[in-house]
Formats: C-alpha cells, sequence, structure tokens
C-alpha cells in the first residue's frame, strides 16, 4: 500500500466531516457550508436556515489547526469527533438540537 493510499485517522475525520455536512445538505432542508482552507489549517462547517434562506446562520464549527495531535485519554481529536457527532444526529434526526449546539459560534483552536 502506498502512502497515498493510506489515510490516517486525522485526514479520515476530516473527510467524515465534510462527507456528513454534505449529506445534511443533500438529505434535510438546511443549507450546508463546507469550507476547507488548507493554508492555515483549517476547516469551517456552517448550518444555514435552508436552501433558499441561506442566508441565516444557524451555527458555525470552526476547527482551526486541526491537524495538531492531542495526547489526552479517549480520542486523540475530540473536536473533530464531537463535530462528527453533532453532523449525524442533525442526518439522524432532522433537526438540529440548540442545546447540543450551545453556543451560537463554535470555534475550536486546536
Amino acid at each position: 500500500m502506498t502512502k497515498l493510499q493510506m489515510m490516517t485517522e486525522k485526514q479520515q475525520l476530516v473527510l467524515r466531516i465534510m462527507r456528513l455536512a454534505y449529506l445534511v445538505h443533500e438529505n434535510t432542508s438546511y443549507c450546508a457550508f463546507i469550507r476547507y482552507s488548507g493554508h492555515v489549517d483549517e476547516l469551517q462547517v456552517e448550518i444555514r436556515r435552508s436552501k433558499d434562506i441561506w442566508q441565516e446562520k444557524l451555527f458555525q464549527v470552526e476547527l482551526v489547526d486541526h491537524y495538531t495531535e492531542r495526547k489526552n485519554e479517549g480520542s486523540r481529536y475530540p473536536q473533530l469527533d464531537a463535530t462528527v457527532a453533532l453532523l449525524e444526529n442533525i442526518l439522524r434526526d432532522g433537526r438540529i438540537d440548540f442545546d447540543e449546539v450551545g453556543e451560537y459560534e463554535i470555534r475550536y483552536d486546536v
């Protein structure tokens, strides 16, 4: 297996987040924006009210420097895991649980 064929845990999580955000956009009434800026190592996911009312941001998750490994117990990437769980819950429930989301805008400096 070549290096290009092998994916790290981090790469898998980032791609999973991008895929889930796309699925939220395609399979719910929400509109999802996904941005990856490699030059600053930042991933942003925004969920907007709907495809017609896309100007109304409901929440944003911003993951900065998400490739930095963490040495804490459990997941090495808890912010990425939390974002996966949040998007999976939106897909499962078809709605946003704002008690779970908490703040309007979530920024993780990881």
